[in-house]
């Protein structure tokens, strides 16, 4: 599932008619854990409506396969992705156990009395278009964008680079062209090479800085300058990066 989310956050053209690319607008602090993922967001139910169908439609907005199974409290929803079994956790709460004792509402529906998809509810046909027909990448390439997703809002402490949730820069170097157009991240390929287009924040810089580095970097990955691009290469896999905003 991390993998698929990964490829329709730095995709905002994927086949259907998906809207997580523009998550990146909200700022999200990814918590990876053995059994679960754990998003943390001062707007959990507005990354809810992202994410998981609600009401009549196609299912063609959100996460193909993702439902909503339990809702804790006014601010912590638990997910389920039906295709792989795979959970998510979104919550505004900054801790490792949820608070159950807050004011409860058990409430299944959106604020406009649409009910959310629950686990329930199978795979529409739109999901399974979608999942078919946007191939996610695999192997090294895979790892690469994964590594990206759950560091968001990755910074350095010595202020060498900041990924800045791919939608601003909190080094507040000059503004470059474009840099709040989700749709303009394209991720196009297949096999063992990809290629990661996008048009503002973050340079592609700040990514080598991030996968390189000791603290939080990812191990194993190697990195080449490509004329304006960089490749990113694990495990036999390559991502080409490469942004309009300039090196």
């Amino acid at each position: 599932m991390r993998a698929l989310l990964a490829t329709y956050l730095f995709d905002g053209a994927v086949a259907g008619a998906s809207i997580v690319s523009r998550l990146t607008h909200y700022s999200l602090t990814m918590s990876p854990r053995i059994d679960e993922l754990v998003v943390v967001s001062d707007c959990p139910t507005n990354v809810l409506g992202y994410l998981v169908p609600n009401g009549e439609g196609s299912g063609s907005a959100g996460l193909p396969g993702l439902r909503l199974s339990r809702t804790i409290g006014t601010g912590t929803y638990q997910l389920v992705h039906l295709p792989t079994g795979a959970r998510m956790t979104l919550t505004d709460q900054r801790r490792g156990v949820f608070d159950e004792t807050r004011f409860a509402v058990y409430s299944r529906e959106t604020k406009d009395g649409y009910r959310w998809w629950t686990p329930d509810v199978p795979l529409a046909a739109t999901e399974q278009h979608m999942l078919r027909f946007n191939p996610t990448p695999g192997g090294g390439a895979a790892a690469i964008l994964r590594a990206l997703a759950m560091r968001l809002d990755a910074r350095d402490v010595a202020g060498r680079w900041a990924i800045g949730h791919w939608f601003c820069d909190p080094l507040q170097r000059p503004k470059p062209g474009n840099v709040n157009d989700f749709r303009g991240r394209r991720l196009v390929g297949g096999g063992r090479r990809w290629h990661l287009q996008w048009g503002g924040y973050p340079y592609p810089t700040d990514i080598v800085g991030m996968l390189l580095d000791e603290a939080i970097g990812l191990p194993g990955v190697t990195v080449a300058k490509a004329g304006p691009a960089y490749d990113l290469h694990l495990d036999g896999h390559t991502l080409r990066i490469q942004s309009g905003a300039g090196s």
